[in-house]
């Protein structure tokens, strides 16, 4: 908002519906939000008004949901393993090339069951170590109403010791006709209510380095309009989303720096 009340030319349109008999109410506490940004003598200014306006109820934090980690050793099997509850908001997946180019192989990864190298003692063995333990994630029911997935792009290279951008290619559907069954959920309930998703919005990082970039984001409105914001720049692509990944990552290509040869 602060941006955006920088912004001359969209703050006077905005002011500009104010008892012209055509502003909707969110447009009426956006104003207001201006006005007190801009004239208010106090340093922080209340924006409460406006986000009740948009239909969010301020005092509600992003619901946070249970995954467990289930840790066994090498001696004892699953019903003797150690588990420890997870809250998350968004599922983090990895991109690679060849192992996690698509989100149903990186939800593969994630929940792939990992062998621990060290040596490991679990509650029942301590302080006894074995070796060969396993580790696995596994997510609980009920799933969120919004599902969020983050690609990790951004790693440590051990090689250069820093971080870099992972630019490999990612795919990823527009619907998911059966969450549970994509993140492997237990379930006891045929009547659960968030089973099916479709994509709302994705948010992209244009740029080759972890350090730099820029942020777009690309919402979509209703059932098929989608929109492209770029700060305050906002387009509608007709095309779908996947015409403005595909600009981004051309736009992207062009900016790398050529190799001597």
């Amino acid at each position: 908002l602060q941006c955006a009340a920088r912004m001359d030319g969209f703050k006077r349109a905005v002011y500009a519906t104010v008892g012209s008999g055509n502003a909707t109410t969110h447009l009426d506490a956006l104003a207001r939000a201006f006005a007190r940004l801009e004239w208010c003598a106090q340093a922080v200014g209340s924006v409460e008004d406006f986000v009740r306006a948009c239909g969010v109820n301020p005092s509600n934090r992003l619901p946070r949901n249970d995954a467990v980690r289930d840790d066994v050793c090498g001696v004892w099997d699953e019903s003797e393993a150690s588990s420890r509850e997870h809250a998350w908001t968004d599922i983090d997946v990895g991109v690679n090339a060849r192992s996690a180019s698509t989100l149903a192989r990186a939800v593969d990864v994630l929940l792939a069951e990992e062998t621990l190298d060290a040596e490991y003692a679990c509650a029942t063995c301590a302080p006894i170590k074995t070796i060969g333990a396993t580790r696995c994630v596994r997510f609980q029911a009920p799933l969120p109403e919004t599902l969020m997935f983050t690609l990790s792009r951004f790693v440590f290279d051990y090689e250069t010791m820093a971080r870099k951008k992972v630019c490999d290619a990612f795919s990823f559907p527009t619907v998911i006709e059966d969450a549970y069954a994509l993140l492997r959920v237990d379930e006891d309930d045929d009547s659960i209510e968030h089973r099916r998703y479709e994509l709302t919005s994705v948010i992209l990082h244009k740029g080759t380095a972890a350090e730099s970039g820029h942020y777009v984001a690309l919402c979509r409105d209703g059932a098929d309009a989608w929109f492209r914001f770029d700060d305050h720049v906002v387009e509608e692509l007709e095309a779908g989303p996947f015409s403005a990944a595909k600009r981004e990552d051309t736009e992207t290509a062009s900016k790398k720096p050529k190799k001597n040869p």
